[in-house]
């Protein structure tokens, strides 16, 4: 009689570990893919060279609110120093993501190429300005309170973006040969950046016009689906969203939800692009690959 007993119980045990065993399985899976990430990005940086086009340059700008000097990566249109034109201007987040792979350690986002494979083919060209985050960039790309405070201390986003809005732009256009109006002026940035430049577009409505959202970390805070409420001119706004196809939850169905969001609204499909890349998750590629077709889809309007 005790052997169908003991049959019966590890039948149970059998069935009970299904799950846990394919819980094991799918940590494994995820682990790895880490390792291989973090192999994969390590031996990208070990092997990075400088990439920057001729016409970048670093300066440093002082940001009032933090008393502290912050480097600005910049890149100017190949016919700058002889022309007298002015130029639109990118703003991005993450300055040093964009232009060289020895400063960023990764595949930098290529848009110094970008502008000048257009400038020879006779395309319009832009300024892009991008500065460096904080030490502690975190609170700094976060304009609202994550829903769990103790996350982070002290977040200071809104801050950051009002400077961006008003200190950086006067700066920008004192220095240089712009077109300081909205209609020329766009805003970017990816991950918590991507965040910061959609959050950017529907505060400061009267300075931006387009902005370039990667990535977006919109998880921070649902408040951030109701911005666009206050935007009386929201139709006339051009928003470049994408998201990685392996980024999953909470990124990409975020990202949908935005999208969706903004259509009902009333945002014209001309006006408002999401692309989802195929094959690449959340990093450096899939933003590249966002503002190589975001940027002249921005110019053609």
């Amino acid at each position: 009689m005790s052997r169908p007993r003991w049959k019966r119980i590890l039948r149970i045990l059998f069935f009970i570990s299904i799950p846990f065993l394919l819980f094991g399985c799918y940590v494994t899976y995820l682990l790895g893919m880490q390792a291989y990430d973090h192999f994969k990005k390590k031996e990208y940086a070990a092997q990075a060279k400088d990439t920057a086009s001729p016409t970048v340059y670093v300066d440093s700008v002082y940001i009032e609110y933090l008393e502290e000097y912050r480097e600005v990566y910049v890149y100017l249109p190949p016919d700058y120093a002889t022309d007298t034109l002015r130029y639109p201007v990118l703003y991005f987040f993450d300055g040093n993501a964009l232009f060289d792979d020895a400063v960023l350690k990764g595949p930098e986002w290529q848009l110094d190429n970008l502008m000048d494979s257009l400038s020879a083919i006779g395309g319009q060209t832009s300024i892009v300005v991008g500065v460096m985050h904080a030490k502690r960039r975190t609170p700094e790309y976060m304009p609202m309170t994550p829903p769990r405070t103790s996350e982070v201390d002290q977040v200071f986003g809104a801050k950051h973006a009002q400077w961006f809005a008003t200190s950086l732009k006067a700066w920008v256009d004192s220095s240089l040969r712009t077109k300081p109006e909205a209609r020329h002026t766009c805003i970017g940035g990816a991950s918590l950046g991507g965040l910061m430049a959609y959050y950017c577009l529907m505060a400061y409505p009267k300075v931006y016009d387009q902005a370039i959202v990667l990535s977006p970390s919109f998880w921070v805070n649902d408040s951030i689906f109701s911005m666009h409420e206050s935007v009386s001119d929201l139709h006339n706004k051009r928003i470049y969203l994408n998201v990685g196809e392996e980024e999953v939850y909470p990124m990409l169905p975020d990202a949908r939800k935005m999208y969706k969001t903004l259509r009902a609204a009333g945002m014209p499909s001309e006006n408002l692009r999401f692309e989802i890349i195929e094959d690449e998750g959340h990093w450096h590629p899939t933003w590249r690959a966002g503002v190589k077709t975001a940027y002249p889809w921005i110019l053609a309007r």
